[in-house]
């Protein structure tokens, strides 16, 4: 598991289960702010595309999902990256939080 609960519940000084309710709001709240992103490049807005990944790296590296947080920050970059590649690392954010979130779950689902 490339997210470990353990090590960030005891980061973090909460229980797992603690961390599980900050986790579910975190994936409620970071596929709107990568939307917000994307959109954002869509009208090559590159104050609110820095400021959703300012947030979304926030975030990330709070909770201890430091790949999230190093593309969120890659991304907050804007216009220093081509289109093509702003595009591919929006992309790698929506995988990786998809990723993160299924082995978040599966090791919930197995402490149940």
């Amino acid at each position: 598991m490339s997210f470990l609960i353990e090590k960030a519940s005891s980061e973090l000084m909460l229980e797992p289960d603690e961390l599980k309710e900050i986790l579910q709001a975190y994936f409620e709240d970071a596929p709107q702010m990568l939307e917000q992103g994307r959109l954002a490049v869509g009208r090559q807005d590159w104050s609110s595309l820095a400021k959703n990944m300012h947030s979304l790296k926030g975030a990330s590296y709070n909770l201890r999902l430091d790949r999230l947080g190093e593309l969120a920050s890659l991304a907050e970059q804007g216009n220093a990256l081509t289109i093509a590649n702003l595009t591919e690392v929006l992309q790698a954010i929506e995988r990786e939080l998809r990723n993160v979130e299924t082995e978040i779950d599966e090791y919930f689902a197995r402490r149940a």
